[in-house]
């Protein structure tokens, strides 16, 4: 978690990252019974970042709403384009977070999943320590037994300061 970024930036489509990442998992959401809907923004939204890490991101969020998810569900995934910030929501129908659980879902080794499955803990962690470093935040707002829906925001490309 504290490793220097291992890649040097690029221009990242936040659209197509979404689209092939989310294609990969679609066996994994048919076998958990999961829906998973894509609601990307018409015009592409950029960022300048680590296309792996990006990437890694949109895995860990699409496979902590899985396991929110046990019986199956719903997995909205969209993306967005405000002034000077793209954004990237996966927004699940799941159990919700506990409010106990909540202050500490993004420390390291801490793992609660709803499906009753042991996970590492460092999903949230190294999501957070990744958009972090490309000067982004990820936040979450939760429902018990309703769902809950994780927001990453990154920098906009195409923002005039950027150029």
């Amino acid at each position: 978690l504290s490793l220097p970024p291992g890649h040097s930036p690029d221009l990242v489509s936040i659209n197509s990252a979404l689209q092939d990442t989310v294609s990969l998992m679609k066996l994994e959401a048919l076998q958990r019974q999961v829906t998973i809907e894509l609601a990307l923004t018409e015009n592409d939204a950029r960022t300048v970042a680590s296309d792996s890490e990006i990437r890694i991101v949109i895995v860990n969020m699409v496979q902590n709403a899985f396991h929110a998810m046990p019986q199956g569900g719903l997995l909205r995934v969209s993306s967005q384009v405000a002034g000077p910030q793209v954004t990237m929501s996966f927004t699940d129908n799941g159990t919700g977070i506990r409010p106990e659980d909540l202050p500490y879902i993004f420390d390291p080794f801490f793992s609660h999943r709803a499906d009753g499955g042991r996970g590492t803990g460092l999903g949230l962690p190294i999501c957070r320590a990744i958009v972090e470093r490309w000067g982004g935040a990820i936040t979450v707002a939760t429902q018990l037994d309703q769902g809950s829906q994780f927001t990453v925001q990154l920098a906009n490309a195409d923002a005039a300061d950027l150029l």
